[in-house]
Formats: C-alpha cells, structure tokens, sequence
C-alpha cells in the first residue's frame, strides 16, 4: 500500500493521480488533494464510494492492512485517466 514519505506513490494506489488534476480542470485552479476529492465525489457519484474511501484513508490515518480495494481503483484510474485524456 501506499505512504506518505513519498516512497511509494499514494495518488497510484489509494485515490488516483487525476483527483487534483480533476479540480484543476473543473475550477481552473490547483486545488488540494482533498478539495478534488469532494469535486470528483459531487460531479461523478458513480465513483463516490472509492473516492471518499481514499480521502479518508489517507487523511485520517488509514491502515496498511486494511483489504485491498486494487481492482476499484483501478478502474477509477482508467476511467478517470480516459476521460482526462
């Protein structure tokens, strides 16, 4: 899973790198990690659940050995990276 350290890439594995890049293009403006999350969360409920799943893991402490939810999210990354693209 991922860190925070920067050792591994969080944005790949727990919530998907287009989140901030999502606000920038909705808003026009670079908006946090978590502000794009709710942006992702209102514009696209399909993918609610997997977005806020990640904003909660990672700003409130999330767990390592929680069961993996590889398999959503890389379908939120494709679809997300597919539609950014």
């Amino acid at each position: 899973m991922g860190t925070r350290d920067g050792h591994r890439r969080w944005a790949g594995v727990r919530g998907a790198e287009p989140v901030p890049h999502r606000g920038l293009l909705e808003t026009g403006e670079q908006v946090s990690k978590k502000a794009a999350a709710a942006l992702v969360a209102q514009s696209v409920p399909a993918w609610m659940d997997v977005v806020l799943w990640a904003r909660d893991w990672w700003y409130e402490g999330g767990s390592d050995d929680e069961p993996p939810r590889t398999v959503e999210v890389r379908r939120f990354v494709d679809e997300t990276s597919a539609r950014l693209g």
